[in-house]
């Protein structure tokens, strides 16, 4: 009787909101004050507005989301219907006989209320995927029947409520991506049911308690994203029921356990962004039925055990960013399954095995940044399903193999920075899914096949610092596509063609370092996305393009040490964005274009080594009395007859102006033949 009062009291001072009121006309079907709790429900959650909403004329059993058992509402399944306010702080004061509650997937706000511990018949609670803040109630422990309490995606903050102990039947446990703080708590092996744990992103910190191995059931455990630190308890080799582990983004420390060998029903291993050390343990070799083993980015070394190639169902194996050592094992080409293989960033040496070519299902190969030597293997054309290749930053050697014209899926293949020698191979033009192209910093020679205008969908070309001879082929106007080319640093001769003005997407282009001649073809003036232009140390002759003054997204115009002649075109000043603009050693001459006064986010002007008439600098580049200046290179006459200024040519070579008078910073202006 004394609680019947309590509760009486607690209905009559309750401040329910008659903004949005629900009244019914019939509520035989149930106790009043389970009636009451439904319209405070549906009030304080902005009910008309619900998706799927309540009609008054209806019986309560009735209503959408509603279950009604022997006279008490059993359930409540509200889960995606649009509720936004908070939770009634009396919800567990109403309903004696509720066994699931879903609210998840709303908009929900405030704090889980401490009277949802007297829902004592409670087996679900799905709070999940609203905006729930505030800490966990204590009472969560009294409801000793719950089977799954999900209450991940909200903003709930403070520790897990050690109370949790107490719920024996517990099955599932979802708290991730919360703002939980605090440790496990080290009782949780009397959650002894618990087939899924998931703590994942959350704020959580120490040790993973070693009463974890008492979860002899548990199926699933997430861990990842949080602030664990030192060891893997050992004990975790007891999950033998374990299938999924995640253990990643954590600052967990030391070996991992041999007694990780022990969990053979494990299909998804994750350890990756901890500070593991020491070896990869051979017990690996018994996780037949692992599927992901994802090791990234560790402190790891040694080898790569033999034992790897016996997981014949692996579909991704990710060991980089560790410090192997050692030869990738031949035993690699026995995983028939594997689809994702990433050692990068490792020291691996030597070569890179035959049997990589049995790897029938690979899409994704990384193996650069390592130490990697000898050729790239010609089975490596068998790899069909082969959607990206990154070899680079190794120290390859000999011929890119010419079977990888058969890997019609790929998309991007980057083997720069090696020592590979040889041509491009004509069939390349095959690749028509290729995307990215990067060979740069080899030892390539010959021509730039013209095939490789067939590439349709190349964003990114990166063929510099190799030994490239010949013309640029003129089917590179084809590739619509193309975002960034860069030739430069090669042997290229040639006129630049016409056909580059076809590339209307092009953001950069650099073809600086090369013997390139004739003029700078008045296409250009079509690329009205490029920010870069560097065509500078070549032998590009005739004048600046008056069209260049188009190209109003430029930021970087490089034309220094070539031939160029004439007057530099008042269109200049059109480039508005430019803040590195570099003409110098070239046979420019004339007045200096007075629009270059526009230029107010130029930052560096390099113009020795030309022509220029000292008066006609803007004043807002340099100011006129300090115009006695001279190369870095030349010694010259200042004023009329006067003498051969040695110390000061010396003394200027160094210096740059700095003042102008919009107090703007510009780099080193150097002038030639100042008078």
């Amino acid at each position: 009787m004394k609680k019947y009062i309590i509760l009486l009291l607690t209905l009559v001072f309750l401040q329910v909101p008659l903004a949005h009121a629900l009244t019914t006309t019939d509520c035989t079907q149930l106790p009043q004050v389970e009636c009451k709790g439904l319209m405070e429900l549906y009030s304080r959650t902005d009910g008309p507005n619900w998706k799927k909403g309540w009609n008054e004329k209806q019986k309560p059993c009735d209503w959408k989301g509603v279950t009604c058992q022997n006279g008490h509402v059993t359930q409540i399944y509200l889960s995606g219907n649009q509720l936004k306010g908070t939770i009634p702080p009396s919800m567990g004061y109403y309903f004696s006989q509720l066994s699931s509650l879903n609210l998840a997937d709303n908009q929900l706000s405030g704090s889980i209320p401490f009277s949802i511990g007297y829902l004592k018949q409670l087996q679900i609670m799905a709070l999940n995927n609203n905006q729930l803040s505030g800490s966990i109630p204590d009472s969560i422990g009294y409801l000793g029947q719950l089977q799954n309490i999900n209450l991940n995606n909200n903003q709930l903050s403070g520790l897990i409520p050690q109370s949790i102990e107490n719920l024996g039947n517990l099955t599932g446990l979802n708290l991730n991506d919360n703002q939980l703080s605090g440790h496990i708590f080290e009782p949780i092996g009397n959650l002894g049911n618990l087939t899924w744990l998931s703590l994942s992103n959350n704020q959580l910190s120490g040790l993973i308690p070693e009463s974890i191995g008492k979860l002899g059931k548990l199926t699933k455990l997430f861990l990842e994203r949080n602030q664990f630190s030192g060891y893997i308890p050992k004990s975790i080799g007891k999950l033998g029921k374990l299938e999924k582990l995640d253990l990643g983004n954590n600052q967990l420390s030391g070996p991992i356990p041999k007694s990780i060998g022990n969990l053979g029903n494990l299909t998804g291993l994750n350890l990756n962004d901890n500070q593991f050390s020491g070896y990869i343990p051979k017990s690996i070799g018994n996780l037949g039925k692992l599927e992901k083993l994802d090791l990234y980015s560790n402190k790891l070394s040694g080898s790569i055990p033999e034992s790897i190639g016996k997981l014949g169902n692996l579909t991704a194996l990710d060991l980089g960013g560790n410090e192997l050592s050692g030869q990738i094992p031949e035993s690699i080409g026995n995983l028939g399954n594997l689809t994702v293989l990433d050692l990068m960033g490792n020291e691996l040496s030597g070569s890179i095995p035959e049997s990589i070519g049995n790897l029938s299902n690979l899409q994704w190969l990384f193996l650069d940044n390592n130490q990697l030597s000898g050729s790239i293997p010609d089975s490596i054309g068998y790899l069909g399903q082969l959607q990206n290749i990154n070899l680079n930053n190794n120290q390859l050697s000999g011929l890119i193999p010419q079977s990888i014209e058969n890997l019609g899926n790929l998309t991007g293949l980057n083997l720069n920075d090696n020592q590979l020698s040889g041509h491009i191979f004509e069939p390349i033009g095959n690749l028509g899914n290729l995307t990215w192209l990067s060979l740069s910093n080899n030892q390539l020679s010959g021509l730039i096949p013209e095939s490789i205008g067939k590439l349709g969908k190349l964003t990114k070309l990166f063929l510099e610092r190799n030994q490239f001879s010949g013309y640029i082929p003129k089917s590179i106007g084809k590739l619509g596509k193309l975002e960034k080319l860069d030739l430069s640093n090669n042997q290229l001769s040639g006129p630049i063609p016409h056909s580059i003005g076809y590339l209307g997407q092009l953001q950069n282009i650099r073809l600086s370092d090369n013997q390139l001649s004739g003029y700078i073809p008045k296409s250009i003036e079509k690329l009205g996305n490029l920010t870069e232009l560097d065509l500078s140390s070549n032998q590009l002759s005739g004048p600046i393009p008056k069209s260049i003054g188009h190209l109003t997204q430029l930021t970087t115009l490089s034309l220094g040490t070539n031939q160029l002649s004439g007057y530099i075109p008042e269109s200049i000043g059109n480039l508005k964005e430019l803040t590195s603009l570099d003409l110098s050693s070239n046979q420019l001459s004339g007045p200096f274009p007075k629009s270059t006064g526009n230029l107010d986010n130029l930052e560096d002007l390099y113009v020795s080594g030309n022509k220029f008439s000292c008066d006609e600098i803007p004043s807002s580049l340099i100011k006129p009395k300090d115009c006695t200046v001279v190369s870095t290179t030349t010694l010259i006459s200042i004023v009329t007859g006067a003498a051969i200024v040695i110390g000061l040519a010396f003394l200027w070579s160094f210096m740059g102006y700095s003042l102008s008078p919009k107090g703007r910073e510009v780099g080193v202006v150097k002038i030639v033949n100042c008078e």
